[in-house]
């Protein structure tokens, strides 16, 4: 079953109303569309997010920097959005139908562009000998 399309952009999906511990992820939405959303000023368009330090609606880079520096932030690593959707696919693979539904793209993409396990497989022997090597360096 594909996903539901809206209009010419965009699609539905069900997202579960995810518990934060005393708040739920729909209680983040209510707040952010009752008062976050206009914190800074009224907004005059219908996208769900606006820019950070203006009223006006996200573009792709401006998309591409928050994520970056989210996982900076978060991580010490600036992961691109592009890399986000290859480890999505990665991590599971018993669920290829859905996660390519999900990510917007079919199953054979998904296996063939996204999926990276076998990438990793394949690099693995060499990264287990540096490890090896490396921890020999260091107990001499």
């Amino acid at each position: 079953m594909a996903p539901t399309l809206l209009e010419s952009e965009g699609w539905w999906a069900e997202i579960t109303n995810i518990s934060f511990g005393d708040i739920h992820l729909y209680d983040y939405i209510r707040r952010w569309l009752e008062w976050g959303r206009e914190a800074q000023g009224p907004v005059s368009h219908n996208f769900f997010f606006r820019k950070s330090f203006s009223s006006k609606p996200m573009n792709v880079g401006d998309w591409s920097n928050r994520i970056k520096t989210l996982f900076n932030r978060w991580t010490g690593v600036p992961v691109p959005p592009k890399n986000i959707r290859k480890m999505f696919a990665s991590q599971f693979p018993e669920h290829k139908e859905g996660a390519a539904l999900l990510l917007q793209h079919s199953e054979s993409m998904h296996t063939t562009h996204y999926d990276m396990r076998q990438t990793v497989d394949k690099m693995r022997p060499v990264m287990d000998a540096n490890e090896h090597l490396i921890n020999r360096l260091l107990q001499e």
